[in-house]
C-alpha cells in the first residue's frame, strides 16, 4: 500500500468519487424513453433573418383583467418599445418587471409542438420559424417580463438537432445577447458550442464575443459562457480567450473569480509569468469554494512551468491540495487530475499516475482528458512497484517528521 500523504489524499478523493458516481447511478431512477427518429429532409440551410424583418410581434398585457395587445416597435438604447392599438408608445426600460406579457400561442406553435413530438423536426421548425423570428427583439426584455425562452430554447435546440448550422448561427448572431437574460445567453452558446464542434471556430468566437454579463439577470449564464469559452481555449484559441476572461473578471457577478483564474490560467499557458503570478498573487479564494481547486490547478501550472527551475513537487502539492477540497462535479477537475498524474509520472511515481490516469477514465468516461490519460499510463515490472512502494514509505516517514 501506497503511505505517501500526499497519494493518500489523492486516492481518497477518487474512491469517494468513484462511490459517488456509482451511487448516482444506482440510485438514478428509470424513466421510460421513448426513441425519436429525427429524419430531416432539411432544406436549404441559410439564415432567415431578412425573411422575417418586417414581421412584428404582438404580445398582450392584463389591466384590471381586461387585455391590452402591444406590437413591437423599436429598441431604443437599452429600451424596448412597444406600440398599442392607438398609436402610442410603452416604453419599457431594461430589467424592468412592471408589466407582465403573453404571447398567445398561435396555431403555428401547435402545430411544431405536434410535429416535434413525431420527431418530424423539419416541419417543427418550419412552423417554429413564423412564431420565433419575430420575437427576436423582445428577448431584450426581462425574462421576468416576458418569457421568450420557452420559445427560443426548443427553436435553437431543434435546429442544432437538424444541423443547420447556419441558420442557427445567424438566428443566435441576431438576437440582442448583450441586453438578453440568461436563458437566451444559454441558447446562444449552445449554437456557439455547436458551431466550434463543427470546426466554425471563428462563427462560435463572434457569439461568445457579444455576451456581457454585467446585469444580474445574466449571471447564470456563466457556467455556459464558460463551457463555450473553455472549449474554444482547448482548441487553441488561448490569447483570444484571455481578454473575454479578464472582461468577465471584471463585473460584479459572484463567478468573476472564476473568469479571472482562466484569464490567468491563459497568462501562464501563454508564458506571460509575471503577468500572472501578479494576478493570483491579488486574488482571494475561499478554500470552501468550488473555486478554490481552480485556484491550486493554476498554481500548480506556474510552478510545474518554470522555465528556470520547474517545481514538481511544488506543483505537486498544489494539484493535491485542488483536488481534496474539489468537487467532482467541477470543470476543470479532470484536467486537475490528468496534471496531478502527469507530475506523478514526471517524477517516475508510475504506480500513482497510473491508477489516477485510470480513475480519469473510470469517473470522466467521455472526457478528452480521460482518452489523454489513459495514453500515458505505463507498464510496471513488480521489482519496480515495490521499489516505488517502498520510497513511497520513506517520503511518509519525511512527512511524519516535518508534522512533530
Amino acid at each position: 500500500m501506497i503511505k505517501n500523504m500526499k497519494y493518500l489524499k489523492i486516492a481518497a478523493f477518487l474512491l469517494s468519487a468513484t462511490v459517488s458516481v456509482a451511487s448516482f447511478a444506482q440510485d438514478k431512477p428509470a424513466t421510460a424513453t421513448t426513441e425519436v427518429k429525427a429524419s430531416v429532409k432539411a432544406k436549404e440551410d441559410r439564415s432567415y433573418v431578412e425573411d422575417y424583418a418586417s414581421k412584428k410581434a404582438n404580445l398582450v398585457y392584463l389591466v384590471e383583467g381586461k387585455e391590452n395587445q402591444v406590437t413591437y416597435k423599436e429598441i431604443s438604447g437599452k429600451s424596448v418599445i412597444l406600440t398599442d392599438a392607438t398609436g402610442a408608445n410603452l416604453t419599457i426600460e431594461h430589467g424592468s418587471t412592471t408589466f407582465k406579457f403573453i404571447l398567445k400561442a398561435p396555431a403555428e406553435w401547435q402545430k411544431a409542438r405536434v410535429a416535434a413530438q413525431r420527431g418530424d423536426v423539419e416541419n417543427a421548425i418550419s412552423a417554429m420559424r413564423d412564431v420565433v423570428y419575430p420575437l427576436i427583439p423582445l428577448t431584450a426584455l426581462s425574462e421576468d417580463a416576458f418569457d421568450s425562452t420557452s420559445y427560443i430554447e426548443p427553436f435553437v435546440s431543434a435546429l442544432l438537432e437538424a444541423k443547420l448550422y447556419k441558420e442557427a448561427y445567424a438566428f443566435a448572431k441576431a438576437l440582442p445577447v448583450e441586453m438578453a437574460g440568461a436563458g437566451t445567453i444559454k441558447s446562444v452558446m449552445e449554437v456557439a458550442i455547436a458551431l466550434a464542434n463543427n470546426g466554425e471556430i471563428n462563427k462560435a468566437m463572434k457569439l461568445v464575443e457579444k455576451v456581457e454579463l454585467r446585469d444580474a439577470t445574466q449571471y447564470d449564464a456563466s457556467d455556459s459562457v464558460m463551457k463555450a469559452m473553455g472549449l474554444l481555449r482547448s482548441k487553441g484559441k488561448i490569447k483570444d480567450m484571455l481578454p473575454l476572461y479578464t472582461k468577465f473578471g471584471g463585473t460584479k457577478n459572484p463567478q468573476a473569480s472564476e473568469f479571472k483564474l482562466w484569464g490567468i490560467y491563459c497568462d501562464v499557458a501563454l508564458g506571460n509569468r509575471m503577468s500572472a503570478e501578479l494576478y493570483l498573487n491579488e486574488i482571494k479564494v475561499d478554500k470552501n469554494s468550488e473555486a478554490f481547486s481552480l485556484y491550486q490547478l493554476v498554481k500548480g501550472d506556474l510552478r510545474a512551468t518554470d522555465p528556470k527551475n520547474p517545481n514538481l513537487m511544488g506543483a505537486l502539492d498544489a494539484y493535491a491540495e485542488g483536488i481534496v477540497f474539489g468537487k467532482i462535479s467541477s470543470e476543470w477537475m479532470p484536467e486537475l487530475l490528468y496534471k496531478a498524474g502527469m507530475t506523478y509520472k514526471a517524477l517516475k511515481r508510475f504506480v500513482a499516475s497510473n491508477e489516477i490516469f485510470a480513475q480519469i477514465s473510470a469517473m470522466y468516461p467521455t472526457d478528452p482528458f480521460a482518452a489523454k490519460g489513459t495514453k500515458e499510463i505505463v507498464k510496471i515490472e513488480k521489482k519496480k512497484v515495490e521499489k516505488e512502494v517502498s520510497h513511497d514509505d520513506d517520503d511518509d516517514d519525511d512527512d511524519d517528521e516535518d508534522d512533530e
